[in-house]
């Protein structure tokens, strides 16, 4: 017989159920969503800002002109290598790195992610295996690979996050308010998601009100943010890096040891370039820049299909 592990939270919400009906637990999930819609922080924790170190230390963000147009730079000379040199990549730079990627938003501060960083022979051998076509080769040429891991039930993170919210002064009233958002959003659990996605259409012609992701696509989402701070940080450090998803997330985690309830949403192979870039070209061996959209087909201006115009592309 066919039967299901039940998460924490579809065990509370059932026995909600079952002592209350349905209709009582539907009101008792609306209010804490309102709750939620009712606390500025973790509302702030929805948009994925949540206790961010420069709102919370008062510094500006702004950049000077100088160290904007260095941030122009490193956005348009990323480039998705094929190949890479077998220099190794320094150290102190590779740390550096990893300590911008944590820097990354998530919701509500959850920080819903782990990676990976491979860079021994027989574990990139072993990664190799699990990788589709082509990839395999970056994966043995690359000195660096970093597998970004998803956790698909972020839960149980909550006991961790309590610690470190309270460490950093976090009232209790909104450590309380924080761990029902959490449980309620981030998508864990069968009957769960049922529950959510009643109260969201309920609330929603009364308030604004989120559409109820899965816990793998809330997470992955959270992960892409940590990816691209990732993949930013090693073009600033003058390394190339080879975004890819054609694996075997099942055999990824075999290969790394990665539990179960972490998914795989992208692998990064990284390396200083290969010695053949010509001059215009982007990518190690020398793989031209991808063409993009024209702004006006994909930027839009107040309502979707309204092209934004004056937006210079920097990719052509």
């Amino acid at each position: 017989m066919f039967s299901r592990v039940v998460r924490p939270q579809e065990a509370l919400l059932g026995r909600c159920i079952r002592k209350h009906g349905v209709a009582e637990s539907l009101r008792c999930s609306a209010a804490m969503f309102s709750v939620r819609s009712s606390s500025p922080r973790l509302r702030q924790g929805e948009d994925a800002n949540l206790q961010e170190d420069a709102d919370l230390s008062g510094n500006s963000s702004s950049l000077s002109p100088e160290g904007l147009k260095a941030f122009r730079d490193v956005v348009t000379s990323r480039t998705a290598a094929i190949s890479f040199s077998d220099e190794e990549v320094d150290p102190p730079a590779l740390r550096e790195i990893m300590a911008l990627t944590q820097s990354a938003p998530s919701s509500f501060n959850i920080q819903p992610w782990s990676v990976v960083v491979v860079r021994d022979t027989a574990a990139r051998e072993r990664l190799s295996t699990a990788m589709l076509g082509g990839n395999a080769k970056k994966v043995l040429a690359a000195p660096v690979t970093a597998v970004f891991c998803a956790d698909l039930e972020p839960s149980k993170r909550i006991n961790r996050m309590v610690e470190l919210n309270r460490k950093a002064g976090m009232p209790e009233a909104e450590i309380t308010k924080f761990c029902l958002a959490v449980n309620l959003f981030s998508g864990e659990g069968v009957v769960g998601n049922a529950v959510r996605n009643a109260v969201t259409t309920i609330a929603s012609p009364m308030q604004p009100a989120p559409e109820v992701a899965s816990a793998e696509a809330w997470s992955f989402k959270n992960t892409a943010l940590a990816v691209q701070t990732y993949i930013l940080s090693c073009t600033a450090h003058g390394l190339d890096t080879a975004p890819m998803e054609g694996f075997d997330a099942r055999r990824v985690r075999a290969a790394l040891d990665i539990p179960d309830r972490y998914g795989i949403p992208i692998i990064v192979p990284t390396g200083y370039p290969a010695p053949s870039k010509p001059e215009g070209q982007g990518g190690g061996g020398g793989v031209a820049r991808r063409w993009r959209y024209p702004p006006q087909e994909v930027v839009f201006d107040g309502t979707f299909g309204v092209g934004m115009t004056g937006v210079d592309p920097v990719v052509p």
